[in-house]
């Protein structure tokens, strides 16, 4: 009975039941789950969705990133990054890439300034 019920509690949870609003933009929201933040020195890792205005017209409603931040040094690169055709980084992947972009610097007072500060600070 218990497994039973385990189970339809993990059905009912929505796909973004761990991401917390972190920063908005007029393109969108952006959305981070702490509970993906991994240290290593001054590196961190934590993923990110942005959760789009309007649609795009390739049809991408929300997009899921993988950022790595140099805490030390004040940059950024993106590790991993899927396009999504639903809210929330839900529904069909339209573009995915698993291939770590070039290390940039974090420019101040942008969105990904804001996620920065709040990922070094853990």
């Amino acid at each position: 009975m218990r497994i039973a019920i385990l189970i339809l509690a993990f059905a009912a949870t929505p796909a973004w039941a761990g991401w917390e609003k972190a920063a908005t933009s007029p393109n969108g929201t952006f959305y981070l789950d702490h509970g993906t933040i991994h240290k290593n020195g001054d590196l961190r890792q934590a993923w990110q969705v942005e959760d789009l205005t309007k649609k795009r017209p390739d049809g991408t409603m929300s997009v899921r990133t993988l950022r790595e931040y140099d805490c030390k040094a004040d940059k950024v690169r993106v590790v991993s990054i899927s396009d999504h055709d639903g809210g929330m980084a839900t529904g069909h992947a339209i573009h995915s890439s698993d291939k770590p972009g070039k290390w940039v610097a974090i420019p101040p007072s942008t969105v990904i300034s804001i996620l920065s500060k709040v990922v070094c600070a853990n």
